[in-house]
């Protein structure tokens, strides 16, 4: 907000301040209710079948010990529209790297499947088709497809554990930018099922000398925490009877934005249209 000294004030587009360094530094996450700790353990337990929500594991070095090991968010069921394949979206920070084996819930548990294309960054004049073209700056596109192996395929369903089935992709209309202040809801399998809204899009944020956009920031309901570490690559889709799959979470970070409130949990997402679009993917039905 802008406010001049007689009290005359105006909102504006721009937020400043700063971020924690660590996660010591961190304000403690609000605790799950009882509801949300069983989804949670059902995401975690490797019972409740292939659908999106469920923990992926992943070692980072491809070195199986305990302290190189992952997870991540199984965001939805897609299908690779070339091969006709079916897997799961989620991040490339969970897929990792191309060849990667993705196991499911944990490690050295169940293999689901490898890694088969990824995206982590794009230029904001490519991703933003011309509207958006800055130097020094782009776009964090973080995004993976892990194929299921064939003997698992036929077990993989579409839509969200607990949300249940989604409806028909939202694609975001720039000329309208209608998409900010849609209430939206997720499930990860850290946070379980969290509700937030989406203030912002084409969100650029500083980092030293260079900029990076994400397609969507998003902050919980009620000032709740959205995501945390583990619901990367979770799908969020509109809050409402038809649940249009929307976006596709990467990240979060209790940032120092606002007067008042020092610290809040803000989540970044990117557009799942174009997601689809670059990997070549649809969704399952």
């Amino acid at each position: 907000m802008l406010e001049a000294p007689d009290g005359t004030w105006c909102l504006t587009d721009v937020v400043t301040g700063g971020k924690k360094q660590s996660l010591e530094d961190i304000d403690p996450l609000p605790p799950l209710s009882s509801a949300n700790q069983v989804i949670v353990d059902e995401l975690k337990s490797g019972r409740i079948g292939l659908i999106g929500g469920i923990q992926l594991a992943f070692y980072g070095d491809g070195i199986p010990i305990p302290q190189n090991s992952f997870v991540g968010t199984a965001g939805i069921a897609v299908r690779q529209s070339a091969t006709g394949k079916v897997g799961f979206l989620t991040n490339q920070h969970v897929g990792d790297g191309l060849g990667r084996r993705i196991y499911h819930p944990w490690h050295n548990t169940l293999t689901l499947g490898f890694t088969r294309s990824m995206k982590e960054f794009a230029a904001d004049e490519d991703w933003y088709e011309g509207i958006i073209d800055e130097s020094l700056s782009d776009v964090r596109c973080d995004c993976a497809f892990v194929q299921v192996l064939d003997e698992l395929q036929s077990f993989v369903r579409p839509g969200l554990h607990i949300i249940g089935n989604t409806g028909s992709l939202l694609r975001v209309d720039v000329n309208t930018m209608d998409i900010i202040g849609q209430r939206v809801i997720s499930v990860g399998r850290t946070r379980g099922v969290q509700r937030g809204t989406i203030v912002a899009y084409a969100y650029e944020f500083e980092d030293d000398f260079f900029s990076t956009y994400t397609d969507f920031l998003i902050i919980g309901q009620e000032d709740g925490a959205f995501s945390w570490k583990g619901d990367s690559g979770k799908v969020i889709v509109t809050d409402d009877a038809e649940h249009q799959p929307v976006a596709l979470l990467w990240g979060g970070w209790q940032e120092r934005l606002r007067q008042g409130r020092e610290q809040e949990m803000w989540s970044y997402a990117i557009d799942l249209g174009k997601v689809l679009d670059h990997l070549k993917l649809e969704l399952l039905t």
